[in-house]
């Protein structure tokens, strides 16, 4: 099965190397939104699920990696509703660990950088994150959590990076989600998926260049549309004119010859009129010159 873009994009986090105070950070942001405490006589057990081969191995390195507790990881995977859940369990004594990631502390009071919102942003992202592929029918990124606090967070550090985010409640989850696409694009160089931002872009631009065109051609055949009616009431009149001679005689012969060259090019805008007038016989005609033509011609039609 194709991955979809969210998961191109986790993959491509997952797989850069980041320094121990990121990966902190990072860890402090998905166990903040992704896990289950118990409690069995004297140990604990942290339990986190995910769909996430790739982060499953990223969150089991960068536990090595800071505490070095193999020992104590393990991990099960089983299938459910036709895609394979991770479950990763940690057993023991965690309270050095806790105290180091401040797992149960408000972050906005420990951050002391912007490296450091930025790592957490994308442990959120991690654990609750998705945004929809731009060939899409819309924008949109969103961070799903249990905990509303948790979401004020996320809000007020994309509001630190001038990103207007909105929140809202469904499904007994909280949702912090961007719709403007040069804002998920800011989202993606911050989070460091820089592949991931520029395959984005691309197709923003096409889709966003496609739509256009799209608009276009819907514009140019409405245009010509309106174009051919308004030729063939002019079409109608002129035929009638000139099959009276006493009201034919009333017109110029620059009018005549416009009454020609409209029954002989009826699919010609005004402006084209103009043209062929210049091109073709020499004469400075504007649009608005023809339009007082072609109003001479309705008021001799009312004559009748």
């Amino acid at each position: 099965m194709e991955m979809t873009f969210s998961q191109k994009v986790k993959e491509e986090i997952t797989s850069q190397d980041f320094s121990d105070e990121q990966l902190k950070w990072i860890l402090c942001g998905f166990l903040k939104n992704n896990i289950i405490l118990h409690m069995n006589s004297d140990e604990y057990t942290w339990e986190i699920k995910t769909k996430s081969p790739n982060i499953v191995r990223f969150i089991v390195k960068s536990f090595i990696k800071l505490f070095n507790i193999e020992k104590n990881l393990s991990y099960t995977s089983k299938t459910k509703s036709s895609s394979r859940v991770y479950k990763l369990t940690f057993k023991g004594d965690f309270n050095f660990i806790e105290k180091n990631l401040m797992i149960f502390d408000d972050p906005r009071k420990l951050f002391a950088s912007d490296d450091d919102k930025h790592a957490f942003l994308i442990g959120t992202f991690l654990s609750g994150g998705s945004l929809n592929d731009p060939i899409s029918s819309n924008y949109h990124f969103e961070i799903r959590s249990h905990n509303v606090d948790l979401i004020d967070v996320i809000c007020e550090i994309l509001l630190a990076m001038k990103i207007n985010a909105k929140k809202m409640e469904r499904q007994n989850s909280y949702i912090v989600y961007v719709k403007k696409s040069e804002s998920i694009s800011d989202i993606l160089k911050t989070m460091n998926a820089l592949e991931s931002m520029f395959d984005y872009e691309d197709k923003r631009i096409y889709r966003d260049y496609s739509n256009q065109m799209h608009r276009l051609n819907n514009l140019d055949m409405s245009n010509l549309k309106k174009t051919i009616d308004a030729s063939q009431k002019q079409i109608d009149m002129i035929k009638i004119i000139m099959n009276n001679k006493e009201l034919s005689s009333l017109l110029s012969e620059k009018e005549k010859l416009f009454c020609k060259i409209r029954l002989q090019y009826p699919q010609y805008s005004l402006s084209e009129i103009a043209i062929f007038f210049k091109t073709n016989y020499g004469i400075d005609v504007t649009r608005t010159g023809l339009n007082h033509y072609v109003r001479k011609i309705k008021k001799l039609i009312e004559m009748i």
